[in-house]
């Protein structure tokens, strides 16, 4: 490798990766808390022409995930292998969380249990959600009174999607030629302009049974890209400052659409791309100035499933917090809470999870 270039070979890992996710999911959070006082009509702090860091944030976490998806195929894990590599990273710790907010959430700030059925719609709540059939579902009877209604877990509610792209991958492998670098390019390619043009008629013309489908859309495409990037890899700009100025080069477009175009879904699908890119060459890049970015510990799914229900609960017990101050006196306990479920949960299914394989699949070479 040689100096000019500060991306990874073909065998190596990503050694930015959980650093740089958990700094997307901690804007996510600081966009989340700021908008927990005022409700679902207000705007997250630290927009960006318009869209929300939440939102950004997700699309970037899906584009990892799509990444690494795509990593992980072609180096031979498949099916049911494959499958719970990806659910044990989140199940231990989304167990563990719904269980608190089932066990000890509710009975201190929720409406006594005095019914069948209020057992009922607790145990319905606690199964829809750890199985990720319906995550971040309304829990009636628990904080009916906050801006944000009952939603005590209102930020994983992407699980659901996350989990019908991973199975979908899993179909697809059974196909090889469907996982061909350049089907996944074409694809994602197909996807997103395919997204553009449907989101862009549903906003002009009011459709709003569009919205699900939109949502699946959204996520699907820049998924898909996620694969492309790690499929092409080889082939992306060597040079640092060529990706610096490919990543600088859709923002600005982006921005320049925003400023004096009217609007139109370019706008989110640049920034996005700007975005995500950016991020790939943080997380892939060897340059000594990233050193302390290097072998994080992979925080980012406990803050996740925990800056939600954290900041409804500081939001309930100090009600005078503002958009500013909730997210300094919230997020402090957030990433304790992290810290503390990662030591007791994840950094051992980590080591489990990421053994070697007994038998890899030789990576396929990308060719245009």
């Amino acid at each position: 490798m040689t100096t000019d270039y500060p991306y990874l070979d073909q065998d190596s890992i990503l050694p930015r990766l959980n650093a740089v996710r958990f700094f997307v999911v901690l804007a996510m959070a600081l966009g989340y808390a700021s908008t927990m006082p005022i409700g679902r009509d207000g705007h997250e702090i630290f927009e960006i022409f318009g869209y929300e860091p939440s939102w950004l944030g997700i699309q970037i976490l899906f584009f990892f995930s799509g990444l690494l998806a795509y990593k992980s195929i072609t180096n031979g894990r498949r099916g049911m292998n494959y499958l719970k590599s990806r659910i044990w990273r989140v199940f231990p710790l989304l167990l563990a969380v719904t269980l608190t907010t089932v066990l000890v959430i509710y009975p201190l700030l929720g409406k006594p249990l005095s019914t069948p059925q209020d057992y009922l719609a607790l145990g319905k709540y606690f199964f829809l959600t750890v199985t990720c059939l319906d995550p971040g579902r309304v829990l009636p009877g628990l904080l009916d009174d906050a801006i944000y209604m009952c939603l005590i877990q209102g930020a994983i509610w992407t699980l659901r999607w996350g989990l019908i792209l991973h199975i979908c991958v899993i179909i697809a492998a059974r196909f090889e030629s469907l996982l061909k670098p350049k089907v996944v390019l074409i694809g994602s390619v197909i996807s997103m302009i395919a997204y553009g043009i449907t989101a862009y008629i549903a906003a002009k013309q009011g459709l709003e049974f569009l919205r699900t489908p939109l949502v699946g859309m959204r996520l699907g495409y820049i998924f898909l890209l996620g694969m492309a990037v790690w499929a092409y890899r080889a082939h992306l700009p060597r040079a640092r400052w060529a990706g610096v100025i490919t990543a600088l080069s859709l923002f600005t477009f982006a921005g320049l659409n925003y400023a004096f175009m009217p609007w139109t879904t370019v706008i989110e699908i640049s920034l996005t791309l700007s975005l995500a890119y950016g991020a790939w060459l943080a997380a892939s890049s060897t340059e000594r100035s990233l050193a302390w970015l290097a072998n994080w510990p992979h925080l980012a799914v406990g803050l996740y499933l925990t800056m939600w229900p954290t900041t409804q609960v500081v939001l309930h017990a100090y009600p005078e917090l503002t958009s500013t101050t909730l997210p300094i006196v919230a997020l402090p306990i957030a990433l304790v809470l992290t810290g503390l479920s990662y030591v007791a949960l994840t950094g051992r299914l980590n080591r489990y999870i990421d053994k070697p394989l007994s038998r890899e699949v030789p990576v396929q070479t990308a060719r245009f």
